[in-house]
Formats: C-alpha cells, structure tokens, sequence
C-alpha cells in the first residue's frame, strides 16, 4: 500500500462516518486536510497511522482507523465536549518523550502558527519526567493537542486537574502489599505510573520513612518508605524486569518533596544502593543515548555544526562506577551532565600523545562555569564555549582529587 493509497482509505473512512466536508490530501506532509466555510477546518498527519496500519493484523485494521481519524470528525459525529473530557487522564512521561515529538513536528511543519495547533502541551514533573494529558481510547492513549486545548478553552492546569479527577475516579481499588513495606498499584491499566501524582491515596500508605516510587513501566507503580532497605531492596528487583517492557519509564528511584517527586538514592552503605543505583544509571545512559541520537539527526538536518558529547560509565580499579564525558580542545560541544568531566588537550609542542585533565563536575562549574551555559535539553546538557587554561586545568584536577593521564589511543 502506497502513502495515496492509505490516505484514499482514510478519506473513505471518513466519509462512511458522516464527513461532508471537502477532505484534501496533502502529498508533501503527508497529511489529511478538512476544509471549512472559512478554510483550514481541522488536519491529521497520516505517517504514524500508516505505519501503525501496515503493521495491524487485518483484523484490527478498523480499529487503527478509528483511533487515529476520529478527531477529524464533524462536531455532529463526536461527543459532546465535557463527554469527551471524561476520557481524558494524565500521562507521565521520561523526559525525551516529548522532546522527539517537538523536533519530528518541527521537520515536518514549516508553518509556525500550523505546528502550534499540533504541539503537545506538557509541564516537568521533576529533571526526569513530564506530564502531558491523554484520550484514554479503547486500545491506546493519544495525546491532546493544543489545538483541542483551545478549543475546549482550557489552560493545561484545568485539563490537568480534570484528568487527575477522572484517574482518582478510576482508582478506588486500594494499593495492594506485595512484599513486606512494598506496595503497588492493583489496576494494570496503562495508567498506574499517572497514579503517582494523586498525592492523598499515597500518602495514607504506610511506610517506613519518606514515601518512595519507582514507574519502571506505565502499567507498574510501586511505594516503599525511604528507610525500609529490604522493600526497597524488592521494589529493585521488580523494577529490574519492568524496565524491559516495550511501554518503559524509568528505573530511576523519586522520594516525595513537598508536593512533587523528585530522583533519589539511599546511602551508599545500604543494601538497596547498588540495585537502585545500577537501575537509575542504566535509565539514564538510555535517556542521553536517545537525546545524543535525536540532536545528531535534527543537526544534520539544520546543518548547524554541533558536536554533542556522549554519556559513559567506567569501573575504577577499586570497583567504583562513575559516568564521565569528553570536553576536547578547539572542539565546543553540548555536555551531559556527569560526575567527571575528561578535559582533553591536543598535542602540544614537544608532545606525541594527548593529555587528560579529569574533574569533578561541581568543581568544573566553580572553576570555568563562565565557559559552560546550561541549556532547555533534557536530560540536562551544558553548552561550551572555549577551553580552559592550563592552570585552571591543574586546579580542578588537583580540588578533584584526581591525577592527569596521557591518552593511549
């Protein structure tokens, strides 16, 4: 099936359905466009649904139509507006998510006016995770627009509170104690990573210390107190498995702040750590793989000249893990976040091989923060601009504890 012959399908689907307005095809964006009295009615982008339609069983055919054009219908044709906001539920996100989504809209809408209708409104929960609202449709959540936002003319705090009320209404059943100071959520429903933003249902859960979570996958949340070693110590080895499924968050471990959730680990001498701390990295080495990829591209398509640094984790030789990244001489790049910067300087007069110059990333930002700018990427990435001196070299090696070494390839 040919991308014409998928959008005449959707277009028959459409008018089966009801649809009298005038359905055109836009080739170039791949895209459905319904026409009004004064224009531009509504639009729906096909790449996914074709894709998603291509990979159905014959069978559920159908239903992937239903699910990506319903939104295209007229008004006559769809639910009344608070009918509508009854399916509506909030979504937790890892932080790329919506980052991808941006960019994708970005190289694929040249109009800004056009692209702002189909943005996603979102909020940060915390440096990991974002919120945005969904429609709960029978086999998959899709993502409200900000044009739907504007024309239910609603901010995304409104929606927000709706969609947390709609999930409290869903949420009656109690959590369940699954080990020992271990709770989780019973429902199972694509949803129960969102329950970690109803704050009263967890906080009248019992625990040893602060409340704890970990959303390894939508469909699993679990609650541990801060000083329960042994249920924190099981939630790691739940989350270890859960972190495989396809629908996958984080293994990051968050503690209650306040009214947020923000990354935490326990002390190092307690037996959770390394469980905890191993899920938590190899989340966020995932997240940076999937940022690095995703600039690569979108700066190959812009044509910018940006080289942006990759995340690493190293053993020393005491057993100790820590992640590290490159900071390279005439070479200014986007940094993550990491505990060791590893500042390379070329070869020199008199020089055969490249020397390093490792620091501590706090100290990196005491000693040259007026060469770094952090900027909006999540995860966190830092601009550089410039080099450090020679002597500001020595300095933050020396405050790190740290010695120089000569690259050996």
């Amino acid at each position: 099936m040919t991308p014409a012959e998928f959008a005449q399908l959707a277009t028959g689907h459409l008018r089966a359905r009801g649809m009298a307005r005038e359905i055109r095809f836009d080739a170039a964006r791949f895209c459905l466009v319904v026409e009004g009295e004064g224009g531009l009615w509504r639009f729906c982008f096909l790449h996914h649904g074709f894709n998603e339609f291509k990979a159905a069983a014959v069978h559920e055919r159908e239903k992937v139509l239903q699910r990506r054009l319903w939104s295209l219908l007229d008004n006559g044709a769809i639910p009344p507006r608070d009918e509508v906001l009854k399916g509506v539920l909030p979504r937790v996100r890892d932080c790329v998510y919506h980052a991808v989504l941006e960019r994708q809209l970005a190289a694929q809408v040249d109009d800004v006016a056009e692209r702002a209708l189909l943005e996603i409104p979102y909020r940060h929960l915390n440096e990991e995770l974002e919120v945005n609202a969904v429609f709960d449709l029978p086999t998959s959540a899709m993502d409200v627009t900000a044009s739907r936002l504007s024309t239910w003319g609603m901010t995304l705090a409104e929606l927000e509170q709706r969609a947390l009320d709609n999930l409290r209404l869903r949420s009656k059943e109690p959590f369940r104690l699954v080990a020992p100071g271990l709770w989780a959520s019973p429902w199972g429903d694509g949803h129960d990573a969102a329950r970690m933003l109803l704050s009263d249902e967890i906080s009248r859960l019992k625990v040893l210390g602060e409340h704890v979570a970990m959303i390894p996958s939508a469909s699993v949340l679990m609650i541990a107190g801060s000083e329960d070693a042994h249920a924190l110590a099981s939630m790691a080895e739940i989350a270890r498995d859960a972190v495989q499924d396809p629908r996958a968050i984080t293994g990051i471990t968050f503690k209650r702040a306040g009214d947020g959730w923000q990354a935490w680990l326990p002390p190092h001498d307690s037996p959770a750590y390394d469980k905890l701390y191993f899920l938590a990295l190899q989340s966020r080495a995932n997240a940076y793989t999937q940022q690095k990829e995703l600039l690569d591209a979108w700066y190959e398509y812009t044509g910018e000249s940006q080289f942006v640094s990759r995340f690493s984790a190293f053993r020393t030789d005491a057993g100790d893990i820590y992640t590290c990244t490159p900071w390279t001489e005439q070479v200014d790049g986007l940094l993550p976040r990491t505990d060791r910067i590893d500042f390379v300087k070329l070869v020199g007069e008199g020089e055969s091989k490249p020397k390093v110059w490792p620091a501590k990333f706090e100290i990196a930002l005491e000693v040259v923060g007026h060469l770094l700018t952090r900027t909006d990427e999540r995860p966190e990435r830092w601009k550089t601009k410039g080099f450090p001196t020679e002597a500001e070299l020595a300095l933050m090696t020396e405050r790190s504890g740290l010695e120089v070494a000569t690259l050996t390839s």
